[in-house]
């Protein structure tokens, strides 16, 4: 081994180190969350918005192919297993480094109760139907009508207009939240397989090595001012699933524009009805639902469907299966359910007054 690879790998065992304690100490990951990740996005990000798709799919077809490389040369020039198995280990040790470092470490830090003070009150029935009744209100008021057909996004909304309006909202957090600085350069990337993304039932996500959020093409009108505020809350160095919906929520519902407040309501309005289903009796559940509006339940089916006609249930287990397992090793002990735990922090935590 060279002075150089020496060098380099020692480097990387030492951030290594730091990365994992990172994991296993809130207080050395709120400290990245606030103090190394804001400045990393913004230069990250800064890197990356000279084109409107990602990097990130062009990063992992890179890596993919330089580790089979690896492999072709070690085989033509006799490196031997030993030899493959190091250069192979400092490519894993990088990319790990680089998603932890990039954004990662997000995971470990304090979540939104934490961040905000707030004691989790536990389940209490009457106050829980008393929620649903008054966000099934909420939404039957905000309800205004829109296509379904993902080709209108543009016309139904001023793409410019919304995402100036959402960071915003954003920028006007107050600094105790923990929110990193949304900044002029980050726009939403095109998904470039979004036919993929749209079989694993993907709509957006974050790109952690260029901190860039991802937008699927496929995304409905319904959801997609809902979603741009999900990936971009990521962006903006929130890790969990639950509070990327909450921050996204709050965003949207505070518009001036009514479709972008009705998205707000009937995106979220599905995870109300499905945690209403798992604590709520039949006939609990039929009550409610018949205090829907008709249009707000056929938007939701029609969102669902929509979805299922492109979704491969096959390779949408697999996703569902590593997604579920890549959270719950990451601090997320509920793992996809996260999603829908936006409603007990929504019933728990009010943005209105600055911390």
């Amino acid at each position: 081994m060279n002075k150089t690879y020496k060098i380099t790998t020692f480097i990387g065992l030492v951030l290594l180190l730091l990365t994992s304690l990172c994991r296993y100490s809130k207080t050395m990951a709120d400290v990245y969350a606030t103090k190394v990740y804001p400045t990393l996005s913004c230069i990250l990000s800064w890197l990356s918005s000279f084109t409107k798709y990602n990097i990130y799919e062009f990063f992992v077809v890179a890596i993919i192919m330089l580790a089979l490389t690896i492999v072709v040369l070690g085989v033509r020039r006799r490196w031997g297993l030993a030899r493959c198995l190091r250069y192979e280990a400092t490519l894993v040790l990088w990319t790990y480094l680089w998603f932890y470092i990039g954004w990662g470490t997000n995971y470990s830090r304090s979540n939104l109760y934490e961040r905000t003070k707030t004691e989790y009150a536990g389940y209490d029935e009457a106050e829980f139907i008393g929620f649903v009744q008054q966000f099934i209100d909420e939404t039957n008021n905000a309800y205004v009508p829109i296509p379904l057909d993902a080709k209108e996004v543009d016309n139904i909304y001023d793409i410019n207009a919304l995402e100036k309006e959402i960071k915003t909202f954003y920028a006007s957090v107050p600094p105790g939240y923990g929110l990193a600085t949304p900044r002029r350069w980050q726009h939403p990337k095109r998904i470039i397989s979004y036919a993929y993304f749209s079989a694993v039932g993907v709509s957006g996500f974050i790109a952690p090595f260029f901190s860039e959020s991802c937008l699927n093409a496929d995304i409905p009108p319904f959801d997609y001012p809902m979603i741009y505020a999900h990936e971009y809350a990521h962006l903006l160095g929130v890790s969990e699933e639950a509070e990327a919906n909450w921050w996204a929520f709050n965003a949207c519902s505070n518009s001036k524009n009514p479709k972008v407040r009705y998205s707000a309501y009937k995106y979220i309005m599905q995870h109300v009805l499905y945690n209403a289903n798992n604590l709520l009796d039949e006939q609990q559940n039929t009550t409610l639902q018949a205090s829907i509006r008709p249009e707000v339940m056929e938007d939701i089916m029609k969102t669902q469907d929509y979805w299922e006609a492109s979704r491969s249930p096959m390779l949408d287990e697999i996703q569902g299966r590593i997604y579920d397992l890549f959270l719950k090793s990451n601090n997320v002990g509920s793992g996809l359910q996260n999603y829908t735990q936006v409603v007990g922090l929504l019933i728990n935590i009010k943005y209105n007054n600055p911390i």
